[in-house]
């Protein structure tokens, strides 16, 4: 190697690579050399490299600015194995150094002007010299010959010496007009590449002589598919009688000529041009063309030429006409085109395929009879018993046949049989369709039979005398063991059903769906499928109604009109001089009333501010007046119990009201004398603890307040509900679905048990369905089916009928230990009036009780305002995050107002701790802030404003809010509406709720109550504590000891 320029190869590659690399790079393996990419850094090269089997490898590589290797890629295996730089790679990189490198650093050397020269010279096109590739035929082989030149082109008469002169030689004269030039001439890549392969075939010793001789150079079936590629991008010559034209690749079949002839009595057969094939290959030269043909075509000329011998013809004795037109004829036919002698027309049939398919039916399958008709003849491939001479389609045949198989048919004896119903059905469907494009179709009766038919359903509703629901179903022509078979089909989403009579049912049609959806949802078992019908309760009528176009009979008629449109001839609600109540709310009563008549549950889910109880104490007034005084229960959260109470007390006085609470033999009394009682009030969780006793006594009506409390079907409060005996029962909660759909099952369970089935197939029907895979038209259903037992409006939807402002009074007891903490502040402040009732002491006493009781208001509120360590919790505080959640979910935005920023504040971090944001402001904020932050809360989601009263009593529009909650009373009512009136102002679009909290038996009730009573006019401009010092001052000593009285 001490000849050539190496770089730093040693380091980049072992020595046995370096050796071979090297031999590559003497005996010219390198081409196609090309510069990718030039840098200031680095060259990026490419080129080609073969191997000692020619086989050709992509190499790229990168050298440095003093020309060392960087690194070597080479689509060879090698480098994938060792992560070594290979034999490729070495050769390349030596090519460069040596060939590219050397030449480059001479060009520097030279002259500006011999530069341009240079170039000027390796631009002419004389340089790249014209090689032509002619193909010919050559005692019937394909062989090829080559012409080389300029201007003329010279015949290359040894190829095999060209081919070395090339490698070896400075020049190679060809004649007077042109002689090669090894530095000087080259060749178009095309032409490099074809000369290459050839050369490489031509060294390569597996090759005997016959490669080449003399100017021809013989194709073998390897060498022409790699040359035949190159033919696509370069102008090749077919000679023909001594002429060259233009050749042609074709990639399609040939299509061979045929003469049938009569010669004295025998047939000829005689093939008008014979192809040539090279190498036994698939490439023919025919017509001035190459043909690569398909491997059918190829295998089957390769069958038949070796028939025809030297003449073209062959000769078909007498006794092989009949199978020659059975069988050979086609095969010949199928090459190209067979053209028959005018002779011959009169006694060979040479006509069309007609083809002809008889299904019949035997046993549950399927018989099929297949007819090849050429003329007046009928051929069955399975029993050929003509002897007229017919030149048959046997291709058209096969593919026929071949349909035939593919939809299932066996070869039974002469016909074809299908078995499987799966196939019989595809046949019914798809195959018959697909064979009318190659016949035509003749069905037997029997056959007719076996087609798909669809499934007529038939359903009747009716109530017997007993009040039940008889649902009546089945189908047309089926009996009822063919109708659990076809339910069971649909159960396992099969689309078609096999009847016993052979005859196949669709199950696609919307009425079958329905009565398997219905059977499965109302749970129907096998014995009432037997039957046909089954008794059910009255509440599934609505949903079958829907389910079915029925033919009704009169009670379920009235039954359906009165539910859907609340139609009760009878119903009356008589005027209350203690209430009116608004359109929506009588709606309401009716809606309810309609259910329990026929003793139907529902749920009233009206937005909180609409008036659930008032519409509940109507309906349940009226159900008493019409002579009904069977006691009704009404279960609520405790802190709701004496707001029913009270607002019992308000609108029905007449009603006897007992409240089922406080110690365990005080309840026990109540149950006891409970037939002195219209209504019965308790809490949930009085009614867990109490549900032996109360499960003993029968109700007339339950109605569960705020019932998500039994949202949770496997909470003990569910499982105590659902023992509660009752003619009726009712559910109110503005929310009766907070997470999962589950736990509107959970509620309708309660008030219909098994309306919406059992929970496991509620959850399998409905639930994972509708959350989960978002079945859309399951969801409808579902709504469809619930909808007559739930009355939900809006405010929105009641805007019409609703003042611009409703104001209530939510009334809450304190828990335990804010009653020790209240009891004993009261206790104190009592001892201290009674030690200081000498008239000269009062203007004193009355200063303390001012403190006292501020003192009060905050334990009724919270008691961890003014208690450092407190954790009892609060009653008022629970009440209204409840009120919030729900204000929240129905999309409400919130004012709470306090006297008490501490209190406020408490709020705020519960809110905070629940991920509901809110704001908060205070009179510590500065003028400017406060308008930046009324602004944010009204163009904002942020759903809660925590303000003072005293700092957000006036300047402030907050009309993107629509409830307002007053935390703790306010002495000056007017105050309390000023800042009410923080909403409720122009450009409020919605009704505005306002609400008051109200601690029972506390300061808070009784200075609520005494406002009432003097009804006094208080200027707006007194503040706070003026206010308390002119009721106080004003008091008498009676009116201080009645506020403290407990």
């Amino acid at each position: 190697m001490n000849d050539i320029k190496i770089g730093n190869i040693r380091k980049k590659a072992i020595l046995e690579n370096i050796n071979k690399g090297y031999y590559f790079y003497k005996r010219d393996h390198v081409f196609d050399f090309w510069e990718r990419e030039v840098d200031e850094f680095s060259r990026r090269l490419s080129c080609y490299v073969a191997s000692e089997n020619f086989d050709e490898y992509l190499i790229n590589f990168v050298v440095d600015k003093g020309d060392n290797l960087l690194e070597g890629q080479c689509t060879c295996p090698y480098k994938v194995k060792t992560n070594d730089n290979c034999k490729h790679v070495v050769a390349a990189y030596l090519y460069y150094l040596n060939e590219v490198a050397k030449s480059k650093e001479s060009y520097e050397n030279l002259s500006v002007m011999r530069k341009f020269l240079n170039s000027i010279k390796e631009d002419e096109p004389e340089s790249i010299v014209k090689f032509d590739i002619i193909i010919a035929e050559v005692n019937k082989e394909v062989r090829g010959y080559f012409k080389i030149g300029k201007n003329k082109k010279y015949v290359i008469r040894q190829f095999k010496n060209f081919i070395f002169d090339l490698e070896n030689s400075e020049e190679i004269v060809f004649g007077k007009e042109f002689t090669w030039k090894k530095n000087h001439h080259g060749f178009n890549p095309t032409d490099r590449r074809i000369i290459k392969i050839l050369h490489q075939y031509i060294e390569d010793e597996n090759f005997n002589e016959k490669t080449t001789e003399g100017k021809y150079f013989i194709f073998n079936r390897t060498i022409i598919k790699d040359i035949i590629e190159l033919l696509k991008y370069k102008e090749f010559y077919i000679e023909e009688e001594n002429r060259l034209v233009k050749g042609d690749i074709v990639y399609d079949d040939i299509a061979l000529e045929f003469i049938c002839k009569n010669i004295n009595g025998n047939l000829s057969l005689t093939i008008e041009k014979m192809p040539i094939s090279i190498d036994e290959s698939n490439i023919y030269l025919y017509d001035d063309k190459l043909y690569v043909t398909t491997i059918d075509f190829h295998e089957l000329y390769s069958e038949i030429k070796s028939l025809f011998g030297d003449n073209n013809y062959i000769i078909i004795e007498d006794e092989d006409k009949d199978d020659f037109f059975k069988y050979g004829f086609s095969r010949f036919n199928s090459l190209g085109r067979v053209t028959l002698e005018n002779t011959l027309e009169n006694i060979i049939i040479d006509e069309p395929l007609r083809t002809e398919f008889y299904f019949d039916k035997e046993e549950r399958n399927v018989v099929l009879t297949v007819f090849f008709n050429y003329k007046n003849i009928r051929i069955n491939p399975f029993r050929e018993d003509y002897k007229e001479a017919v030149i048959r389609d046997i291709k058209k045949e096969n593919r026929i046949l071949r349909e035939i198989y593919k939809l299932g048919f066996i070869k039974n004896d002469n016909n074809l049989l299908l078995k499987s119903d799966k196939d019989i059905l595809n046949l019914q469907i798809n195959g018959i369709e697909v064979l009318k494009e190659f016949g035509e179709i003749y069905y037997s009766e029997a056959f007719k039979k076996m087609e798909v038919n669809s499934i007529k359903v038939k359903t009747m509703l009716s109530l017997n005398d007993d009040g039940w629901l008889n649902f009546s179903f089945g189908v047309d022509n089926y009996d009822s063991i063919e109708l659990r078979n076809i339910l069971e089909s649909i159960r396992v989403n099969k689309k078609f059903y096999r009847a016993k009579d052979g005859s196949f049912l669709s199950l696609e049609s919307e009425d079958i769906k329905k009565l398997s959806h219905v059977i499965e949802v109302l749970d129907i078992n096998n014995s009432d499928i037997d039957k046909g019908n089954v008794l059910l309760n009255k509440y599934h009528s609505l949903y079958l109604k829907d389910m079915f176009i029925n033919k009704l009979d009169k009670s379920i008629e009235n039954l359906l009109n009165d539910v859907e449109n609340f139609n009760l001839n009878d119903f009356k609600l008589e005027e209350n001089v203690n209430y009116k109540l608004r359109y929506y709310q009588i709606e309401g009563v009716k809606w309810l009333s309609t259910l329990y008549q026929y003793k139907f549950g529902g749920i009233l889910a009206d937005e909180m501010g609409l008036g659930k109880t008032i519409q509940t104490i109507a309906f349940i007034q009226n159900v008493i007046k019409k002579g009904n005084n069977q006691c009704n229960l009404i279960v609520c959260p405790t802190s709701l119990i004496f707001n029913w109470v009270q607002e019992i007390n308000k609108f029905a006085p007449e009603l006897k009201v007992s409240c089922l609470y406080g110690d365990r033999e005080k309840r026990s009394n109540l149950v006891e004398s409970i037939d002195s009682s219209h209504i019965i009030i308790t809490s949930y969780s009085i009614l867990k603890r109490d549900i032996e006793l109360l499960s003993k006594i029968n109700f007339n009506l339950c109605i569960l307040d705020e019932a998500q409390a039994i949202k949770n079907s496997s909470s003990i409060t569910w499982k105590c509900a659902k023992k509660i005996n009752a003619k009726c029962r009712f559910a109110l909660t503005g929310t009766p679905i907070e997470n999962s759909l589950i736990e509107l099952w959970a509620i309708f369970d309660f008030i219909m048990p098994g309306f919406l089935s059992n929970e496991k197939k509620f959850r399998e029907q409905f639930q994972i369905p509708i959350m989960i895979e978002n079945d859309k038209k399951l969801l409808k259903e579902l709504q469809d089916k619930i909808v007559p037992f739930i009355l939900r409006r809006k405010k929105k939807d009641v805007l019409g009928e609703l003042p611009n402002k409703i104001e209530r009074k939510v009334i809450v007891d304190l828990n335990d230990e804010q009653k020790k903490i209240y009891t004993s502040l009261v206790n104190s402040i009592n001892e201290e009036i009674d030690n200081n009732s000498d008239k000269s002491n009062l203007g004193k006493t009355k200063i303390l009780i001012l403190s006292t009781l501020t003192k009060l208001r905050q334990i009724c509120c919270d008691p961890s305002s003014i208690i450092e360590g407190y954790n009892g919790g609060s009653s008022k505080i629970d009440i209204l995050i409840d009120i919030l959640d729900k204000s929240i979910d129905d999309g409400h935005k919130i004012l709470v107002f306090s006297q008490f920023t501490s209190i406020l504040k408490n709020v705020r971090k519960i809110l905070e701790n629940l991920d509901i944001k809110s704001m908060y402001l205070d009179g510590e904020i500065k003028a400017k802030t406060r308008i930046e932050m009324v602004d944010e809360f009204n163009k904002s989601n942020i759903p809660v404003f925590l303000i003072s009263l005293k700092a957000g009593g006036s300047g402030l529009n907050l009309t993107s809010a629509d409830i307002v909650i007053h935390l703790d009373p306010w002495w000056n009512p007017a105050v309390e509406n000023q800042a009410t009136d923080r909403a409720h102002r122009i450009g409020q679009e919605n009704v505005v709720e306002v609400i008051k909290l109200i601690s029972k038996g506390t300061i808070e009730e009784k200075i609520y109550n005494l406002q009432e009573k003097k009804k006094m006019l208080i200027s707006d401009v007194i503040d706070g504590e003026e206010m308390d010092r002119s009721i106080i001052t004003s008091m008498s000593l009676e009116d201080i000891k009645n506020i403290f009285k407990i």
